[in-house]
């Protein structure tokens, strides 16, 4: 059961916000879980801009994570670490667009800073990273007039190709507050990181191709069938 307080402030193209999150488990002695990082607080500022046809996306936060009282796994088990994240998340990308095909160049970054409450086993209680990733992703969307079972439709054929280039950066293993790796599906294999939150930034050097055709009514744009076929090809192993 969460207990949720955000606060938000608009600032033209930006928005500074402010959240206390708690969690109280409902655990079950016979199947325990492990609980969520509780967030005390989480303080952050976001924005997005354009500006002489770049995009920029900046998101910066502070965040304090502090452990469930009575909500781990095995209360015998090591404790989790906890402490202070300091993260600066961001991206500036050049779209190129025209009716039937677009292209967008996108250099983004993700880069954190830790500061534990207490040592990990070798000693550290402060660490950082910075992941840089460059991507090319490709759109086109064609279409013609066409008749399906006596009916006339309007299909398109829409390609989409991705290239994604992440070194390899060294991300600690016992920090995860809020990282998960995505459900694998049409939508997260054109995505950048295979990973949610910002603990974890998949490496990664592979291409990504799919296809889909669609039938819409044109008359009332209704889409009445879709079709894709999606395959990802990989020039190095992910070991993140």
């Amino acid at each position: 059961l969460a207990t949720d307080l955000q606060l938000s402030r608009p600032f033209g193209d930006w928005t500074a916000y402010a959240r206390v999150q708690r969690w109280q488990v409902l655990q079950d002695d016979t199947s325990r879980i492990e609980a969520p990082y509780e967030r005390v607080p989480q303080i952050g500022l976001r924005g997005r801009q354009q500006t002489g046809g770049f995009e920029l996306s900046v998101e910066g936060e502070l965040n304090r994570f502090t452990e469930v009282i009575d909500g781990r796994a095995d209360p015998a088990a090591a404790a989790r670490p906890t402490g202070t994240r300091t993260h600066l998340v961001g991206s500036v990308a050049r779209p190129y667009l025209s009716p039937g095909w677009t292209v967008t160049p996108r250099l983004s970054l993700n880069a954190a800073s830790y500061a534990l409450d207490a040592p990990l086993a070798d000693g550290r209680r402060n660490l950082s990273r910075v992941v840089p990733t460059l991507s090319v992703d490709s759109a086109w969307v064609l279409e013609r007039d066409a008749r399906w079972f006596g009916r006339a439709v309007r299909q398109t054929l829409e390609p989409r190709v991705l290239y994604v280039r992440t070194p390899l950066r060294a991300q600690d293993t016992r920090l995860n507050f809020d990282s998960a790796a995505k459900d694998f599906n049409f939508e997260s294999i054109f995505t950048e990181n295979a990973f949610s939150g910002v603990d974890r930034v998949s490496d990664g050097n592979q291409l990504t191709a799919g296809l889909t055709t669609r039938l819409i009514d044109p008359a009332s744009g209704a889409e009445a069938l879709r079709l894709a076929v999606v395959q990802r090809v990989r020039f190095a192993d992910q070991r993140v």
